[in-house]
């Protein structure tokens, strides 16, 4: 009903008894149902005539055992091979087994029970080595908390067609591991191609609400830059929205998926009151930053990611956004210098002397792409877009 499982319908089915799932089925039209014909292994739906719920809303439910025969699972009729993102609302047993998609001949995405939803073992390459993401909050696959309440699980293999095979869920190697004590799924969507970051987070925003999960969501309203200054990196933000701000966690990063929080800043309330903060330690060569803002009822958004390139010097100068968005290249120049720019292919677009200080050049005219712009001390990459 209006999208939502029917269960008032199926309370009248069931009676008082219990109800099992044969077939849950496939809501994007591709015919790409999930069965098990055979009632002992059928996870289970209804309890004695009340609907298993997981946060108020439907769950279905697997209770197999490790290491043994007795499993439950659905199947699909063929095992899907191209797996570019999946997407999954549930949970496991705090003290149980089980895991994000299963297969009963291999490995790919094993789990480490307990400690962690992907294991860095014996899950594939391509999984482990993809981008992954716990109630909105990135993560390295292998560093992905065990999910004992309700959460939205995602990850995006680095190689979209490649060891991301997938039969059922339920059982991983039939006998081997099985998902205990009632853990289960509320939601499972299986995508061909990773998604974009904004896809992802309307995803991410549609199922926190609906779920009732508390997810660390993109902020709105809050502008975030990074630059260098001497020998720190200067950040800088505000908020157009400070009702029941609690603090913000500034937060670092060297490839953008491992994050470490090097300070917290508490919020003043006031809209028109700007924030900075100063890394006197930014690590050599690219350092990413993003700001978690933290509310007084304990919901939670990221800011934009930022980066800069750190050589370990005074740099005579620095790209205050990168990429280029709105056709004005920001720079800070720490003291007079001579820049140039090139094309990706070498060929000089201009060549100038700047001031020091925070200058801005129109780049509207130029062609998307990336550029060179380089003085005597580095050369920086500039995405053009």
């Amino acid at each position: 009903m209006n999208g939502d499982l029917d269960t008032t319908t199926l309370k009248s089915f069931v009676g008082s008894s219990d109800g099992f799932v044969s077939i849950w089925y496939d809501q994007s039209g591709n015919g790409n149902n999930l069965f098990q014909s055979t009632a002992v292994y059928q996870p289970k739906l209804v309890n004695a005539g009340v609907v298993y719920r997981e946060n108020t809303r439907p769950f279905i439910r697997f209770f197999g055992f490790i290491g043994s025969s007795n499993f439950q699972a659905l199947v699909l009729a063929t095992q899907m091979t191209t797996v570019g993102f999946v997407n999954a609302v549930h949970r496991l047993e705090p003290t149980g087994d089980g895991f994000i998609l299963g297969h009963t001949g291999v490995y790919y995405w094993h789990s480490n029970p307990v400690a962690g939803l992907i294991s860095n073992t014996y899950a594939s390459t391509s999984v482990k080595g993809g981008s992954g993401w716990t109630n909105g909050t990135p993560y390295s696959p292998t560093s992905m908390p065990w999910p004992a309440s309700l959460s939205i699980n995602e990850i995006a293999p680095s190689s979209p067609n490649s060891l991301v095979n997938w039969d059922n869920i339920g059982t991983d190697r039939i006998t081997a591991h099985n998902t205990t004590g009632g853990g289960g799924y509320s939601e499972l969507i299986i995508f061909p191609a990773a998604l974009s970051a904004s896809n992802r987070h309307t995803l991410e925003v549609s199922q926190a609400s609906y779920y009732a999960i508390n997810a660390a969501l993109p902020l709105d309203g809050l502008s975030f830059t990074a630059r260098i200054n001497k020998t720190t990196v200067r950040l800088e933000w505000n908020s157009n929205n400070e009702q029941s701000l609690k603090n913000f966690t500034i937060q670092r990063s060297v490839d953008g998926r491992q994050w470490t929080s090097i300070a917290v800043i508490d919020a003043t309330g006031d809209i028109n009151s700007g924030y900075s903060y100063a890394d006197a330690n930014p690590a050599k060569g690219n350092n990413y930053y993003r700001i978690l803002a933290l509310y007084a009822d304990g919901k939670s958004g990221y800011s934009n990611i930022v980066s800069v390139n750190f050589d370990g010097n005074i740099s005579a100068f620095s790209v205050t956004a990168n990429p280029v968005l709105n056709g004005l290249l920001q720079l800070q120049v720490t003291s007079t210098t001579i820049l140039t720019l090139y094309s990706a292919d070498g060929k000089l677009i201009w060549k100038r002397q700047l001031n020091s200080g925070q200058q801005t050049i129109p780049v509207s005219n130029y062609a998307k792409g990336v550029y060179l712009l380089k003085s005597n001390e580095k050369t920086e990459k500039i995405l053009i877009q």
